[in-house]
């Protein structure tokens, strides 16, 4: 695979960000945080999307992949992100990950759910539906598309 971070030009003093979920609507980022940029769509491998005990979407590690969208975002935008995630709630923590986009690794962040237990269940039918959209209009992979349509 290719170089383990991009160069210092693409990113511009951001942070890659790894969002799924709610995080793949754009339109939904752009509110949350009007200066991140969109890289593209990139590939979680080990890990798989699951609903937390409160049916908000999460990950876990476990054998498969989870796509999702790849963001360049400011400290502006990550201290939104970390209100939205509920960071000081302790509802979800941050973890670094490496993710995959067009053959090359990109180091980046992501949220993980502290609520369990993990199911493929949730009573949000609204929120869900947003997911799907999303992860129709950002062209997610079929599979990826039939892990939220498994919920």
């Amino acid at each position: 695979m290719g170089k383990s971070e991009p160069d210092a030009s693409i990113t511009a003093g951001k942070r890659p960000y790894f969002g799924y979920g709610s995080n793949l609507d754009v339109a939904e980022m752009r509110k949350r945080c009007p200066d991140a940029e969109l890289v593209g769509v990139a590939r979680l491998m080990g890990w798989k999307v699951y609903m937390d005990s409160n049916g908000y979407a999460t990950i876990a590690e476990d054998n498969g992949c989870t796509e999702g969208a790849l963001w360049l975002v400011s400290d502006a935008n990550i201290a939104a992100l970390d209100e939205y995630e509920g960071l000081d709630r302790g509802l979800y923590e941050k973890r670094e990950i490496e993710v995959e986009l067009n053959g090359e690794r990109w180091n980046a962040f992501v949220y993980v759910s502290l609520r369990l237990p993990l199911t493929m269940e949730t009573f949000r039918a609204d929120y869900l539906e947003n997911i799907k959209r999303a992860a129709r209009d950002l062209g997610l992979s079929a599979a990826t598309q039939d892990r939220y349509a498994q919920v």
